[in-house]
């Protein structure tokens, strides 16, 4: 006996659910508006998908893809493996919460600051190893985690005239959009990060 119309439905669905979106975005271009095919590969994204910009901009880093560039084309594994081997780590601790940036780690967990060009990048051993004084959560809540810095300089902005010395940059502003993308995308270590108690 055949399968029922319901049946078929959910099969479509399974197999819809499970292609994969690298594939959908390395045809994109062949099927999309004329008018898109001159946009940068985020602004595809975004309108294949309905992303916002920042969630399509991570996409095109999640596939290995140039979120400015104008074909969706991987890089060449060394290129991608040696950007995939570092980190940043944002720190989102209560008492800063009226700050205007994301908050990161500077370079050998010597103090913090705004500018991404001033942060640490660590390697993924460095996180791995580290466990919990890396990756730390209080309830439900991260207070601080691993990012790769491909995926948070997609999420960079200019700084306002005056808040950085000498307006250097890309910050990170912190809103709520942008602290949800980056904890989604964080790196999750080996063994999980301790629950130390708070909201």
């Amino acid at each position: 006996m055949g399968e029922t119309r319901e049946q078929e439905w959910e099969r479509f669905r399974k197999t819809m659910a499970a292609l994969p979106a690298d594939i959908i975005l390395l045809n994109s271009r062949s099927f999309c508006k004329r008018e898109l095919q001159k946009s940068p590969n985020w602004v595809v994204a975004m309108k294949i998908f309905g992303l916002g910009s920042t969630f399509a901009r991570m996409l095109c880093l999640e596939h290995g893809f140039d979120p400015d560039g104008s074909k969706f084309q991987r890089p060449a594994p060394e290129a991608q493996a040696a950007d995939d081997e570092f980190y940043y780590v944002a720190d989102f601790r209560p008492e800063w919460r009226g700050k205007r940036y994301v908050t990161f780690w500077r370079p050998k967990n010597a103090g913090y600051a705004f500018p991404l060009p001033w942060a640490g990048r660590y390697t993924r051993a460095e996180i791995e190893n580290g466990g919990g004084y890396y990756t730390k959560r209080e309830g439900r809540r991260y207070v601080r985690c691993a990012i790769r810095c491909s995926i948070v300089e997609a999420m960079g902005v200019a700084p306002e005239a005056g808040d950085i010395d000498g307006d250097v940059g890309l910050v990170v502003l912190k809103t709520a959009a942008n602290r949800k993308a980056l904890v989604a995308s964080r790196l999750r270590p080996v063994s999980p990060a301790p629950d130390v108690g708070g909201r």
